[in-house]
């Protein structure tokens, strides 16, 4: 075993950051469309991200392959394992092509290192930062396998160092082969990084909660981050500015230890939190939010012809002299006559029901993606089954909602599933009221976090043969319910 001295635990991928930056200085002339110094305001914080991005790495596969007995190396080598089989899926995914609807519209603005509001900018940063590390239009794509891949192997090393290698934690991979995850493999859509982004936040907290690791805000720090970038890059994840915060501090008990500490620790997590949150916005919105006007005006311009339609509904006189500057701003997206047309024949329908019976058909599109094919072969029905359960999301939520109620039972112990429970009825909420078209990948975080879970309270409550032949039958669980 190769071990590596303490300087150069540091100053190794220290300099490994420090030529890949000063490189990417030369080719970054060719990779982007325009001067870095004209979009500066993108490009200085993006460079500053990927060189602290190259460090981590860095000081992550230093560690790894000079420590065959650390944590480190157990995590690269699930990740390689998770990757063998991905490979065949790219493969498969490569004649289908990368880039396409949205994620060609962001990586065109990435190119140029413009700013895309509509999906916040962290999409774009990401792009960006990928295209640094990758000067490639395959950058995006390829960061994101990683992110897939490294995710994998640390929920299944985490696991397994923690049942002390039991065969039963390699299952958990089971929730990484879920049809939906492969067919996104090759999509750098913001929903599919997002989602394993998800699943190592609540998973590190949940395992640090079973393990009992001690509170520090050092060791928040990360988790704190990486919360904050979960609350705002989806418009969804908001609650995670006030469950997150909870559901830190139901997982990490010794905060309250000694209790003359208690509130002054809550008080600075509390603060740092939102300060973090602060932070992470500053790029949208400025450091005094002035911005967000502007860029409220960019998203919300497409829906005044709506918003109109239903004031005109509801008595907006059209010959006031007052109205006129809305009406030539919806008459660019909606003919005005065209407005008087379809009210005249639809009526007054603007009521609560309609809304609901609205939103209700588009969540029963977007969970029904597939039906079962007939009459074109066995093999074709066959797929066509797979497909249909694996892209029905009645059946996560129905499950979420059996976690919810097996999590009441003993919700002192299993309070870590109910504050995840009402973090994804939260977030079904908000998605299904503001989806704006019925996409299956708008509820995509809900399903693959239940069923992650899922398979993770069965493999913690099965009973399997290890790999020294006994039977096994260690409740993991017993010390949350």
């Amino acid at each position: 075993m190769v071990t590596i001295g303490h300087t150069k635990k540091y100053v190794l991928p220290l300099s490994v950051a420090v030529i890949w930056t000063a490189a990417s200085l030369f080719y970054d002339q060719t990779t982007f469309n325009v001067s870095p110094i004209s979009m500066a305001h993108n490009y200085i914080p993006c460079k500053i991200l990927m060189c602290l991005v190259v460090y981590l790495a860095s000081s992550f596969l230093i560690k790894a392959l000079s420590d065959r007995s650390s944590f480190e190396w157990t995590v690269l080598k699930y990740s390689f394992l998770y990757f063998i089989p991905i490979v065949f899926v790219l493969f498969y995914k490569i004649p289908e092509g990368f880039l396409s609807n949205d994620e060609a519209l962001i990586f065109s603005e990435a190119s140029n290192l413009a700013d895309y509001t509509w999906f916040y900018y962290i999409t774009t940063w990401y792009y960006i930062i990928s295209m640094m590390l990758i000067p490639s239009w395959f950058g995006p794509i390829v960061i994101k396998v990683i992110i897939q891949c490294f995710s994998a192997g640390y929920c299944v090393a985490r696991l397994l160092r923690y049942m002390e290698g039991s065969r039963r934690g390699y299952f958990l991979y089971t929730a990484f082969f879920l049809p939906p995850i492969l067919a996104y493999t090759t999509s750098a859509h913001r929903i599919p990084i997002y989602i394993f982004l998800y699943i190592v936040f609540m998973f590190s907290i949940y395992m640090d909660c079973i393990e009992k690791v001690p509170f520090s805000f050092r060791h928040l720090l990360p988790l704190l981050v990486l919360m904050a970038i979960l609350t705002q890059w989806r418009t969804e994840g908001i609650y995670l500015a006030f469950l997150g915060p909870l559901l830190i501090l139901i997982c990490y008990p010794s905060i309250f230890s000694p209790k003359r500490a208690a509130g002054k620790n809550v008080i600075k997590l509390i603060c740092l939190s939102f300060l973090i949150q602060y932070i992470i916005a500053i790029p949208q919105y400025g450091i005094i939010p002035s911005r967000l006007s502007d860029k409220a005006v960019n998203r919300m311009l497409p829906f005044y012809a709506y918003t109109v339609t239903n004031m005109y509904r509801n008595g907006l006189d059209l010959t006031r002299t007052d109205n006129a500057d809305s009406w030539k701003k919806v008459d660019q997206y909606l003919d005005v006559e065209k407005i008087s047309a379809i009210n005249t024949y639809l009526g007054d329908i603007n009521y609560p029901g309609v809304l609901i019976r609205t939103k209700w058909g588009s969540f029963d599109y977007a969970a029904t993606v597939y039906t079962p094919v007939t009459g074109q072969g066995i093999v074709s029905f066959i797929v066509s089954m797979v497909k249909t359960l694996a892209y029905n999301l009645y059946i996560p939520m129905i499950l979420l909602i059996l976690i919810f109620i097996w999590s009441l039972c003993k919700i002192k112990e299993r309070a870590f599933f109910t504050l995840l429970s009402l973090c994804l009825f939260a977030h079904f909420a908000i998605v299904f009221i503001l989806a704006p078209a019925s996409y299956f990948k708008y509820y995509f975080p809900i399903y693959f976090t239940t069923y992650f879970f899922a398979v993770l309270i069965i493999v913690n409550h099965s009973k399997i043969i290890d790999s020294d032949g006994s039977t096994l039958h260690q409740n993991v669980l017993q010390k949350d319910g």
